[in-house]
């Protein structure tokens, strides 16, 4: 429990340091960030505690996460959108608006330093076991075998989701990895890998973006150009998945 109770501390850490800073767009980022780091370290640390099912990510922590996430994707959809060489000025005047409310309600949701305290000391009263080479390796085999299936078609958007997760899920555990599989650390270490999940990472933020366009349509206060933006994203969505199906074709995870 040492080594895993040091990496479960540290992240705990990180979440209660960028919790008390004024949360901001960088904030949500990088906390969300550390909430699915957290995450992918409790989906590994299943397979040496497997009669556990309460290893999750704690309900406060997950609500927050769930509200944070949404007033992510309305930042980026203003991110994004604010680049594309036409008028937006009206969508992302209605966007602010959201974006202003979903911030508020995050806010209240944000777990507390003692609510985290309590919250890192139940996650380690469950962790019973350490992970061993055969846990690690029951681990990889399951993310290839998900990678592999997820691989059928490069034109659907949630298998291209699910990809990112799963290799998000490898690369957070990768030091981990590294003790018992040094051959697939090499591979995840590759910068293809890198690559393939900056262009997964676009995929899915285009696709947030087309969400949220389609969520204004029949609005009274609808821009006029909504279409126009509309076929502008996807045009860069349509050439977006030919460069992630080169990318994903070179890729192997199989050691």
């Amino acid at each position: 429990m040492d080594k895993i109770g040091s990496v479960i501390s540290k992240r705990f850490e990180n979440i209660e340091e960028i919790s008390k800073r004024e949360i901001g767009q960088e904030e949500i980022h990088s906390l969300r960030v550390e909430i699915k780091k957290f995450r992918a370290l409790l989906h590994i640390m299943k397979y040496a505690n497997k009669a556990n099912g309460k290893l999750k990510i704690p309900e406060p922590i997950k609500k927050w996460n769930l509200k944070a996430g949404e007033c992510r994707n309305i930042q980026m959809t203003i991110k994004i959108i604010s680049q594309l060489p036409i008028n937006t000025e009206t969508f992302i005047k209605e966007l602010k608006k959201q974006e202003i409310k979903f911030a508020e309600e995050a806010n209240v949701l944000l777990p507390s330093s003692d609510l985290l305290k309590t919250t890192e000391a139940d996650i380690k009263m469950l962790i019973t076991e350490e992970l061993s080479a055969d846990n690690v390796s029951s681990f990889i085999k399951d993310e290839i075998e998900k990678f592999e299936k997820n691989m059928a078609s490069f034109d659907d958007d949630e298998k291209l989701h699910n990809i990112r997760k799963i290799l998000k899920d490898l690369v957070y555990n990768k030091k981990i990895i590294q003790q018992s599989l040094p051959i697939v650390y090499e591979k995840l270490c590759d910068e293809r890998i890198d690559n393939i999940l900056t262009f997964l990472g676009r995929n899915q933020d285009l696709r947030i973006v087309l969400q949220c366009i389609e969520n204004y349509k029949g609005e009274k206060n609808q821009p006029d150009n909504l279409t126009e933006i509309k076929k502008t994203i996807k045009t860069e969505k349509t050439a977006l998945k030919e460069k992630i199906k080169n990318e994903l074709s070179e890729i192997s995870l199989k050691n």
